[in-house]
């Protein structure tokens, strides 16, 4: 009964509107008993934190190994297969040399609180290592890395970030160099082609407000290497700089 009342009243209005006597009653403010709680990104009276994460590169010319300035869209792909860069067969392998990249985290008080406590974690994969020379918003912020062997002969690379304290609005950034790592055999990653190499999992931030814990984690990011286009250089497929998107957390007391 409830329902067919509401449709009639909602077909009376619809009617007046189309005679131009019921716009005051559409526009008029609605009122609602209870509690009501929205939230789009920041605002209200609670706490909110967000991060993201870039990679760019590659910065290193894959012929020679020298450092760009600028980035290019190839990579060097290591081989034990015996072909030079000249790619003659059953030669010497190639001399082979780290590919370069960076990284950005950045990190935002999206919420009308100031937070405390706030730290960054992430773990770069097999491929990949850190080359150090962290560029931070903040000269307090401390930075440091931890190596963990594995039985495979590589290290998982370990980063933990302590930006301390967040004023409302407020947003902290930290870039630093990551390195292509040799395999346990000498050659340096990536040795195939059309392939997808995982970089990380994803950075996550942890912080404490007046009203809980927050947390939130970007996703990993991955490095998709196309066709050769010659011996033992291949392109990178991954538009980059290629952005995470932002990824947050908030409470509303």
């Amino acid at each position: 009964m409830k329902k067919m009342f509401l449709v009639l009243a909602v077909f009376v209005l619809i009617t007046l509107a189309l005679n131009g006597a019921a716009y005051s009653m559409w526009c008029d403010s609605v009122f609602f008993t209870g509690q009501i709680t929205t939230w789009s990104g920041g605002g209200g009276t609670g706490a909110c934190i967000e991060i993201q994460k870039t990679l760019y590169g590659s910065f290193t010319d894959p012929k020679t190994g020298i450092n760009y300035y600028n980035t290019t869209n190839l990579i060097r792909i290591g081989s034990n297969s015996g072909i030079t860069s000249m790619g003659e067969i059953g030669c010497t392998p190639p001399t082979n040399f780290p590919t370069r990249f960076k990284i950005c985290i950045n990190v935002t008080n999206c919420g009308p609180t100031d937070l405390t406590d706030v730290v960054v974690t992430d773990r770069l994969e097999n491929q990949f290592t850190d080359y150090g020379c962290a560029n931070k918003s903040d000269p307090t912020d401390k930075v440091s890395w931890v190596y963990v062997p594995n039985p495979s002969g590589f290290k998982k690379s370990y980063l933990t970030w302590e930006i301390g304290d967040l004023a409302s609005g407020e947003s902290a950034s930290l870039c630093f160099w990551i390195v292509t790592t040799q395999n346990p055999v000498g050659f340096y990653e990536p040795t195939s082609a059309n392939k997808n190499y995982t970089v990380n999992l994803g950075a996550k931030v942890e912080a404490v407000s007046p009203v809980g814990n927050l947390t939130a984690q970007t996703d990993g990011i991955v490095l998709e290497i196309g066709d050769f286009v010659m011996p033992n250089i291949a392109v990178i497929l991954t538009n980059l700089p290629f952005s995470t998107p932002w990824e947050s957390d908030h409470i509303e007391p």
